[in-house]
């Protein structure tokens, strides 16, 4: 097998020099494209299914009944985005051994996964389902299995080839109704990254002193949230925030506190693949009265990790004829993988989703005796241990313990040295996931709208809605943690006692919701959904069910108001709205935080030094902007990261991030100039303060910005530093000679930043510093008044298949912020014969 792999890395190395006959390039490259036209005869339909490619590769499938209609959504996901699916499955499923076989990264994934238990998760969502969530799973996966069947493996991808998964070793599995809520499983993951900030939080703490730490982590203040004041469901004068609880709890010491994850694992690193979020989701929504055709506009662009494939699929849902039987006509962005769509627009409503930056992780400390036992209100008890089978591609299984508690699994390495074990407390996905997008799809109105998302039981998202009769709406749904008086649910709390018990979940009548607001508009923009008096207000109004003492935490942190900010201005100023003026809003790069930096800058004595003298005039002139030929913004962003890194790197453990949190506190510290942080602690001869590191951080980064790009300022470009480079995880990662240049693309230059609305979230860690991490993944923009003039995109292309055209035909739209139309007119998509594809029933295997 390993023989094989080799054999399999030189054949394509040399494919990719060109050195290889054309009859086996295509064979291993171009063989798996699927057939897009035509007709085929497909056995598990009940009628004929016609399925509209435009330009784009964009489906538009019909079909007469729900179950044809999601059928063949299977088939089509299974044609396009097959890999993806394959490996999204064994990712949630915890089997990335399975495909990569005895690969490290693959089997400290899987066993972290098993732990967490995401697996177990998609069992219990089954188990929720209703009959028809059920059965419109088992539609799907029955038009997903119909395509695979018919298929060898490299018919389906050439990932199989270049793995050397092609002989006996490895089998493509039917796909499961119980895959698509494992990946669902996997998002709502996905959408709370709290535990890494969590264990984080511990490090610190149990390194830093109470000063120091102080200062790292201020207590934020309130200044916007998505809901206004007025539209609130109580008169926010006559009640006041409840202060915020304690970050950590007293009595315990945090080193003590071993904070090893199992196998070390590290929730960063870029190839624990799937596991990474960042913040700069944004969705805004218009009535009327702020628009140019006095109906709604919807705009949203959530954010997640940059790969290649999208983690989105643009597609039409549409039903032969309309009726109470078949109510589908829908279009929008899905998730492959699964049925139906997560964001769009169908004949009546619109809507956008985002995630809110809930918390919904907790880390309990729990006082072991021996691995069998712990301790809970004076007396142990029996720690569960299940076992959990890995399979590992070419080499055996291995057992793995999980250890159970009331809290959760135990998640951390065991340490002789420390009294505590690391257990996680996590809801994961309650709820109907099914039956909650079955519904969403097919809602006609606001109230339904809001019952589809009554059945949602996952991390807590902002939804936001718009409709054909002038009607916006903002709703926060999922599962808000009610917490013990004292529990902030930032950093670990004891597991000894119940004292850190979660009292229940907000019940959804009590969630954030607006419909149509006063100002006639909502914006959605990394801030709280509201702000802290709200939590007051829920503490009166639920005190009988929860206590009058409950905590009620809507937003641990957010961004220091910058998008947030910039969004409400732009919302404001650029009225009356159309999809133009919501187009520039998402593109728009001023950087507020960036602004607030600089200023500091600008007012430190330079007199004596010319060089700085004139980089401080030059950035005067900077208009605060990251477009693709702003030179200002090269330096601004070198002179970050070295601020960031003297600042903080030499106090913390680990190398500075660039975190919302440490945004936040650079800003803070920015106002003390004699805070000890200041101080560099390589240098214990000096005390420095904050103008001596603005000094010489600047001057550092005027000298390695003209090392790396020369001395002529003006012709330096963002996009030149700040590139996003599409990786095809796991395949383009793992280092098989000559493979990355086929599967993966870029890097590209482009604009954005860090707390622009245009949110190319970039890294600072040396690795791939400036390189974009976490980008809008799909941006959308919807015409309440004219579905026609609807636009949308996706961050590479609809197809996972290297060879296609449309592979990475969206990149360049997606990185200059351009669009294409999101097609609804039936006759223009269905105008054009030769771009049908004609899914026929096939009744023989029945006849025989």
């Amino acid at each position: 097998m390993r023989l094989r792999r080799l054999l399999l890395a030189m054949i394509v190395g040399l494919l990719v020099c060109g050195s290889i006959t054309s009859a086996l390039s295509y064979y291993m490259y171009r063989r798996p494209l699927p057939q897009t036209k035509g007709a085929v005869g497909v056995e598990g339909l009940r009628e004929a299914v016609s399925i509209y490619r435009d330009e784009w590769g964009v489906p538009h499938i019909y079909a007469a009944t729900p179950d044809d209609l999601f059928f063949a959504q299977g088939y089509v996901h299974a044609q396009d985005r097959w890999w993806q699916m394959e490996v999204n499955r064994h990712l949630g499923r915890g089997q990335i051994s399975m495909i990569l076989g005895s690969n490290k990264t693959a089997l400290t994934t899987d066993k972290l996964i098993r732990t967490v238990g995401w697996p177990r998760i998609a069992e219990e969502q089954w188990g929720n389902a209703s009959l028809e969530g059920k059965r419109t799973l088992r539609a799907y996966a029955a038009g997903i299995n119909r395509y695979i069947a018919e298929r060898s493996q490299s018919d389906l991808a050439m990932q199989y080839t270049i793995l050397g998964l092609t002989g006996g070793g490895f089998e493509v599995a039917t796909w499961q109704p119980i895959d698509s809520l494992a990946w669902a499983t996997v998002m709502n993951w996905h959408w709370d990254g709290n535990l890494s900030q969590e264990i984080e939080r511990a490090r610190i703490y149990g390194t830093l002193d109470e000063q120091l730490a102080a200062s790292y982590f201020p207590e934020m203040v309130w200044n916007h949230s998505v809901i206004q004041p007025e539209d609130l469901p109580f008169d926010l004068q006559t009640y006041t925030a409840p202060p915020n609880p304690p970050d950590y709890p007293p009595g315990v010491d945090y080193r003590q506190v071993n904070t090893r994850l199992v196998e070390d694992i590290d929730l960063q690193d870029p190839s624990f693949i799937g596991l990474q979020a960042g913040p700069g989701s944004t969705a805004w929504a218009v009535q009327g009265a702020n628009s140019a055709s006095g109906q709604p506009l919807l705009a949203n662009a959530p954010q997640t990790i940059i790969s290649i494939p999208s983690q989105w699929y643009e597609i039409g849902l549409h039903c032969i004829e309309v009726t109470p039987a078949c109510p589908y006509d829908v279009v929008g962005f899905s998730a492959p993988g699964l049925p139906l769509i997560v964001a769009g627009h169908n004949q009546n409503i619109a809507w956008g989703v985002t995630n809110t930056g809930i918390d919904t992780q907790d880390v309990y400390l729990v006082k072991l005796h021996d691995t069998s036992q712990y301790e809970y209100e004076g007396t142990w008890k029996d720690i569960q241990i299940l076992t959990e089978t890995i399979e590992i591609n070419d080499d055996e299984s291995l057992a793995w313990p999980v250890y159970m508690t009331d809290w959760g699994p135990i998640i951390s390495e065991q340490d002789e040295d420390s009294p505590y074990a690391l257990a996680l407390h996590w809801p994961g996905l309650q709820g109907d996931w099914t039956q909650m997008l079955l519904d969403l799809n097919r809602a006609t109105n606001w109230d339904e709208f809001r019952a589809a998302l009554q059945l949602y039981g996952g991390t807590p998202l902002h939804f936001l809605y718009a409709d054909t009769q002038n009607n916006i709406g903002y709703q926060l749904a999922g599962m808000v943690p009610v917490r013990a008086a004292g529990h902030s649910g930032q950093s670990p709390v004891p597991g000894w006692t119940t004292l850190y018990e979660w009292r229940g979940f907000v019940p959804f009548d009590y969630l954030p919701s607006v419909y149509n607001p006063v100002q006639g508009r909502i914006g959605v923009a990394s801030q709280p959904s509201v702000p802290p008096e709200y939590s007051a207000w829920l503490q009166k109004e639920l005190s009988g069910q929860f206590g009058a003492d409950a905590t009620y935490i809507f937003a641990p942190y957010w961004q220091p108001n910058t998008q947030a900010g910039r969004l409400e201005e732009l919302l404001t100023t650029l009225t009356p709205h159309n999809t133009d003026t919501f187009a520039q809003m998402q593109a728009d790069t001023e950087n507020k935080f960036a602004a607030r930096l600089v200023s500091h800058l600008l007012r430190l004595d330079v007199s004596d030094e010319t060089k700085l003298q004139e980089y401080q005039n030059w950035l005067a002139d900077w208009n605060f902007r990251h477009e693709m030929d702003n030179p200002q913004a090269v330096l601004v962003a070198v002179w970050w990261v070295r601020l960031n890194d003297v600042l903080f790197g030499d106090q913390l453990e680990s190398e500075p991030s660039g975190s919302s949190v440490q945004r936040y506190a650079l800003l803070n510290l920015l106002d003390d100039p004699d805070n000890l942080w200041w101080d560099n602690t390589d240098t214990p001869e000096t005390t420095e303060t904050r103008d001596i590191i603005l000094r010489e951080t600047f001057l550092w980064a005027i000298e390695e910005a003209e090392e790396e790009f020369g001395v002529l300022r003006d012709s330096w470009r963002w996009d030149e530093l700040h590139r996003a480079h599409f990786v095809s995880l796991p395949v383009g990662s793992i280092g098989i000679v000559g493979i990355e240049e086929v599967v993966n693309r870029g890097p590209e230059g482009t604009g954005g930043s860090i707390d622009t609305l245009n949110a190319t979230v970039w890294s600072t860690s040396k690795v791939n510093r400036y390189e974009v991490i976490t980008l809008p993944s799909y941006r959308m923009i919807i015409d309440l008044g004219n579905f026609d003039n609807s636009r949308g995109v996706h961050t590479t292309g609809q197809s996972g298949h290297p060879a296609s055209e449309h592979y990475a035909d969206m990149i360049d739209l997606w990185r200059t912020v351009a669009y294409h139309d999101m097609m609804w007119d039936t006759n223009i998509i269905r105008g054009d014969d030769s771009a049908v594809l004609r899914l026929q029933p096939d009744f023989s295997s029945e006849e025989s």
